[in-house]
C-alpha cells in the first residue's frame, strides 16, 4: 500500500516548497565536527544516502571526505535549489538527488554504506517512525552505519518558528522531539546498535549501526 502523507505532513511539505528559495541564506549549514568525524570513520565504504537532503548543503561536506552521495528529499522545492547549487557536484558523478518518501525507499536491500537523517525524521508521525527506520535498514548494507540528529524534548506538533533571524512565518512544520528513551527503543527494534548518543545545543544526535 502506498504511503499517504497527513494532513500535518502536507503542511510540512507546502512549507518547504515555500521557503527552498531563502533557505541557504537563513540557515546555517553544517560542520565537521568530533561526531561527524565519528561517522565518517565508520562507513565500511563510499556511497552515502542523505535522507531528507533539503536543499543539500551537506552534499560537498561529504563529498569533500571522498564520499559518493544521494540526497533524496520529499519538496520538489528544495531539491531545485539543491540541484542548482549542486551543480558542479552532479556533474562529476559524484553527487545525485531524488524526489523520495523516506518511508518508501526506491532502492534495492543493503545498497548503502551509510546514511544520515539531519533533522528530518522530526517531520515524520510518531507512530509511523518505526516503519520508517525498518525501510532505512533495508536499504543499508551490513555494517553499514548511520548518522541521525532530531531536537531534544517531549513537543509534539506543529511548529513555526523563525527563519534564520526572519520573523516568525505562518507557515508550520511537524516538529516532533525526542528524548533519549523513547527513540532508543525504536531503533533497535528496527535492528541498529546504538553506538553514540550525543546531547549538543537541544539536538540529540545518534550514531548507529547496522
Amino acid at each position: 500500500m502506498a504511503y499517504t502523507l497527513d494532513a500535518q505532513e502536507q503542511e510540512t511539505l507546502t512549507t518547504y516548497n515555500i521557503v527552498a528559495p531563502e533557505w541557504n541564506r537563513t540557515n546555517m549549514a553544517h560542520w565537521k565536527d568530533r561526531v561527524f568525524y565519528d561517522f565518517v570513520s565508520r562507513l565500511p565504504g563510499n556511497l552515502l544516502l542523505d535522507i531528507g537532503c533539503g536543499t543539500g548543503w551537506d552534499a560537498e561536506l561529504f563529498t569533500s571526505e571522498g564520499l559518493r552521495y544521494v540526497g533524496i528529499d520529499i519538496s520538489s522545492g528544495m531539491l531545485t535549489e539543491a540541484r542548482k547549487d549542486n551543480a558542479h557536484l552532479i556533474d562529476t558523478k559524484a553527487v545525485r538527488f531524488a524526489r523520495m518518501n523516506m518511508a518508501e525507499l526506491g532502492f534495492h536491500s543493503d545498497t548503502f554504506d551509510g546514511f544520515s537523517v539531519i533533522t528530518s525524521l522530526m517531520h515524520i508521525p510518531r507512530p509511523k517512525v518505526p516503519a520508517v527506520l525498518s525501510e532505512i535498514y533495508r536499504v543499508t548494507k551490513p555494517g553499514g552505519a548511520g548518522w541521525i540528529a532530531v531536537p531534544y524534548g517531549t513537543f509534539e506538533g506543529m511548529y513555526g518558528g523563525e527563519i534564520g533571524n526572519e520573523p516568525k512565518k505562518t507557515e508550520q512544520v511537524l516538529s516532533n522531539c525526542w528524548l533519549p528513551e523513547t527513540l532508543e527503543p525504536l531503533l533497535i527494534a528496527a535492528g541498529f546498535t546504538i553506538v553514540m548518543c550525543h546531547l549538543y545545543s537541544h539536538m540529540l544526535f545518534f550514531i548507529i549501526e547496522k
